[in-house]
């Protein structure tokens, strides 16, 4: 990768901006204050300039049977689709999200166009969900989660950016 950590780099406006905005909602002063406390308190979860991961020491494995592996052939792509490709995969294994593989199973990458212009990285693992086998325990029905969440005032979504 060509560019320096330097450019992404946010500025400390641009973490408060993303705090603020955060809690622009909130009506009551207290909850904001405290909650904007908190927020502060682990600002640098905000703070995207540089890649972070998790340290694990699980091995993660796909269960496939006896299934045999599959390769699809790459979706075709525009010249620059395919520079936008190359930059994001040498971005993704310069922050350790990625390795190199010799795998005999290959699935193709799709690249969504956003709304601003830029794309989204999506692999299309269709091929390999369809032999995979399948868990043994039952997830929770909808009415169950919305259950569970009843009485309780802050709700939090997880947002896995790039992996």
């Amino acid at each position: 990768m060509s560019s320096t950590n330097s450019e992404f780099k946010p500025q400390v406006n641009e973490v408060n901006a993303v705090i603020d905005k955060l809690t622009e909602h909130i009506t009551n002063n207290q909850d904001r204050l405290d909650f904007l406390d908190i927020l502060h308190q682990f600002r640098h979860t905000f703070d995207t300039s540089t890649a972070t991961q998790a340290h694990v020491t699980i091995h993660h494995t796909i269960p496939t049977a006896d299934a045999r592996p599959t390769s699809v052939r790459p979706f075709y792509k525009t010249p620059q689709q395919r520079e936008v490709l190359h930059k994001e995969v040498e971005k993704l294994l310069h922050d350790n999200v990625i390795r190199g593989s010799t795998s005999p199973w290959a699935s193709p990458v799709i690249l969504k166009k956003k709304p601003d212009g830029t794309y989204r990285f999506i692999v299309d693992f269709r091929r390999l969900n369809a032999v995979r086998k399948k868990d043994a325990y039952p997830q929770p029905t909808t009415e169950e989660l919305l259950n569970r969440l009843a009485g309780h005032r802050f709700f939090t979504k997880l947002d896995l950016k790039s992996g």
